[in-house]
């Protein structure tokens, strides 16, 4: 059909679109993922920064996967060293609830990490936040887990404030 050129040689390629879809079912207890992220306080807001006095770090955690996280977040020196954690014990991310085996909306779950004297000092020598995620299913069964999950995590400071007024 094609004048013989529907042949591959080994001195030529091939090339080959795919587009797959590849089931994931799993069930899960304590698994636990880790990531780290750099944190860059320029010298500007380093100033500012050392007039927090005390206050809260707020965590709104919007989960789309089928399972809980207990989460914690380290506080690591330029040298990966852990200074600080954030929370004084692991704090939980619930699950987003599967409506006839999907989850069409996340779970929203809002966590609060208290900011004292000693917890700011070890912020300002702060280079990364560790993120460290223990997986938790609901069930025993295995859980179906579609390419649209995710988890969204924004952190929000609510801090008192040392004002100078001249």
């Amino acid at each position: 059909v094609s004048n013989s050129n529907d042949f591959v040689y080994d001195s030529t390629g091939i090339e080959i679109s795919l587009d797959a879809e590849i089931p994931l079912k799993l069930s899960a207890n304590n698994l636990i993922l880790i990531d780290s992220s750099e944190i860059l306080i320029d010298s500007t807001s380093q100033d500012e920064v050392r007039k927090i006095t005390g206050g809260f770090l707020i965590a709104y955690a919007e989960n789309w996967y089928p399972f809980s996280f207990g989460s914690q977040f380290y506080l690591l020196d330029e040298n990966f060293v852990v200074i600080d954690s954030l929370f004084t014990k692991p704090q939980l991310i619930s699950s987003g609830i599967p409506i006839g085996g999907e989850v069409l909306e996340p779970t929203t779950s809002i966590l609060h990490a208290p900011i004292s004297g000693s917890k700011i000092d070890n912020l300002y020598r702060t280079k990364y936040i560790e993120s460290k995620l223990r997986i938790n299913s609901y069930s025993q069964d295995k859980i179906q887990v579609y390419g649209n999950y995710f988890i969204d995590i924004s952190v929000v400071g609510d801090f008192q404030y040392l004002i100078s007024i001249n």
